[in-house]
């Protein structure tokens, strides 16, 4: 069903409206021979985790965790609007088929803040956002829709922060907010705020690599996933070793097998994706979770494998179910 959310908040009051169609025109208004209304139309990225370790817990309560992040080609379309003589409030519109947050704790709504906080401006936002990016699936859309509306403000307002400042900005709006500064796949660590450009021939073997992403017809919080992982955590010269590996297989053009230590976690309690794992293994196909949702990738080179893949999938999970193919960018 498509649908379209509207959240607005004045201070702490709430209002949700749903309604069947909107249009998404827009116009500038003059006063005194000065733009009013200023826009910016965003595209906001998925990612995707190629690699990811969890190897301990923080002092913050956060986890300590090693990765390798990449964008891909699946988008959210965002139109950020900013009227500086308009009411000192924010709203934001959502259309598609998925739901997102009506609240503060919407990353969108937290970027808001947080830019009004750096440079006190008044003045009302006004955000419309397709939704693209299944919420849940551990494809970082939230913190996409976070970091791209926090640097659009910053952008709209003309006031600029230094790069070394930029991330832990980023980081209390999400996690995974930072990575969203660079166009390039990163090496992760601390809680996703340490980022470590890849060397050139790392980043060509990671965008030759054909994905499928498909999503279960249920949602994976973050926080429930992390809190299966209690003291189980892999050691850091393992995580060293795998990641080695990984990146050599990415340099000679090698098959390259997906290392995400919730693999076994969630396909543990959900038997229906274990056993899709097993049936692809079975063909020569590695599935492995996207990130800490519900989302899973697999890679493949064919047309045909994605026309197989795409088969399993759908006799195990149903017709109905999210799925793409995707391209790192």
């Amino acid at each position: 069903m498509n649908y379209i959310q509207q959240y607005r908040y004045v201070g702490t009051k709430y209002a949700n409206t749903l309604e069947s169609d909107i249009s998404l025109s827009s116009s500038i208004n003059m006063i005194m021979g000065e733009i009013r209304r200023k826009f910016i139309s965003i595209l906001s990225p998925a990612k995707i985790n190629l690699f990811l370790a969890i190897t301990g817990k923080r002092v913050d309560g956060f986890h300590e965790l090693c990765s390798l992040f990449s964008r891909i080609n699946l988008q959210d379309k965002i139109l950020l609007e900013m009227d500086l003589a308009g009411p000192n409030n924010c709203s934001i519109l959502s259309t598609g088929v998925y739901k997102i947050p009506l609240d503060k704790t919407n990353t969108m709504a937290r970027a808001v803040d947080m830019v009004r906080r750096i440079v006190g401006f008044n003045g009302s936002v006004n955000i419309r956002i397709h939704k693209e990016i299944p919420p849940c699936s551990g494809l970082g859309g939230g913190s996409s829709n976070g970091a791209n509306v926090f640097l659009s403000l910053l952008k709209i307002l003309g006031h600029q922060i230094a790069m070394a400042e930029l991330p832990g900005y980023l980081a209390k709006i999400g996690s995974d907010c930072p990575f969203f500064l660079k166009e390039t796949p990163q090496l992760v660590s601390g809680r996703g705020d340490i980022l470590k450009d890849l060397e050139a021939r790392h980043v060509d073997g990671i965008r030759r690599i054909k994905f499928m992403i498909f999503k279960p017809n249920f949602d994976i919080s973050t926080a429930w996933a992390y809190g299966q992982i209690v003291n189980n955590y892999t050691p850091k010269l393992l995580v060293r070793e795998l990641l080695i590996k990984f990146l050599q297989n990415l340099e000679q053009g090698n098959a390259v097998s997906i290392y995400n230590d919730f693999n076994s976690l969630v396909f543990d309690h959900y038997p229906e994706l274990k056993k899709l794992r097993k049936m692809l293994a079975d063909r020569g196909f590695n599935m492995a979770l996207t990130g800490s949702g519900s989302a899973c990738l697999v890679n493949f080179n064919h047309g045909s494998d994605y026309r197989l893949i795409s088969s399993l999938v759908k006799a195990q999970l149903g017709q109905d179910i999210f799925e793409r193919s995707v391209t790192c960018m």
